[in-house]
């Protein structure tokens, strides 16, 4: 038995020097219809993206008398907002023009329908600001969903960083951990175009311990394949090259300076 101590020991020790199972999960609103409502109005709506990992989502709109978070089908034609459809391609951003999207996240300017069904005309609020949207680890869940430490995310049709000041805030528990405007993005090293149809691929990593947030609308706009992991997370390969060639110029531009 005594002999037996020290290899117990020495198991014990390993195991506690592994590193966590890598978890990630991803919220893509594919399961929806077009006009789903994701967040109703007055209480969250929860989804389970992955089994035993279920979050609430709640919208938050200044502008209307109702609170709604509903699903906009990006492959769609001749919808109440061109702006959010695919269509020829994206007119601007780090996604490539023929990434396909699908499914998006948006707050609803209106409540036709969404008492009974899916949304009848989805359209996203274009008052400024437009509003939020926050996502809670679901009240008695069965699974551990904190901590994460890096996140993703994709923005869809925000015209402009000063024009609309949306932001992201994470929280571990009722403690804000940090805030990020999205002008600051370019400062972070994102490869970030805004515009009337854009669509870009946000990526943070090493952000700090987070197990929930909050993504603040500044104006028209949605979100989709908000990723949260515990392990980092690599840019799509067209916002990965953006990134590289902003990085070859802002050394090249350094490298003259240096020169004169």
């Amino acid at each position: 038995m005594q002999r037996s101590l020290p290899i117990l020991l020495a198991t014990l020790a390993l195991t506690l020097s592994l590193p966590a199972a890598a978890t990630t999960i991803v919220f893509d609103f594919e399961a929806f219809d077009h006009g789903g409502v994701v967040a109703p109005d007055g209480a969250p709506g929860v989804i389970t993206p992955l089994p035993g990992f279920s979050y609430e989502i709640s919208a938050t709109n200044p502008n209307r008398s109702f609170d709604i978070g509903a699903a906009f089908d990006t492959t769609r034609t001749g919808t109440a907002d061109t702006d959010l459809e695919h269509g020829t391609g994206w007119s601007a951003g780090n996604l490539a023009p023929s990434t396909q999207l699908g499914k998006i996240l948006i707050l609803q300017e209106n409540s036709a329908g969404c008492g009974v069904g899916p949304c009848t005309s989805p359209d996203d609020e274009g008052r400024r600001p437009a509003g939020s949207f926050r996502f809670d680890p679901a009240v008695g869940g069965t699974g551990e969903p904190a901590p994460f430490q890096h996140f993703a995310f994709d923005l869809v049709d925000v015209e402009g960083a000063g024009l609309e000041n949306g932001s992201i805030t994470f929280f571990l528990g009722v403690d804000e951990v940090v805030s990020y405007s999205f002008a600051s993005f370019l400062q972070l090293g994102q490869a970030v175009t805004y515009g009337n149809n854009s669509a870009n691929r946000i990526v943070l990593n090493g952000i700090g311990d987070y197990d929930a947030f909050e993504i603040a609308l500044g104006g028209s706009g949605g979100i989709d394949n908000v990723t949260l992991s515990n392990m980092p997370i690599v840019p799509e390969p067209a916002t990965a090259a953006l990134v590289g060639l902003g990085l070859v110029a802002l050394a090249a531009a350094g490298s003259g300076r240096r020169g004169r």
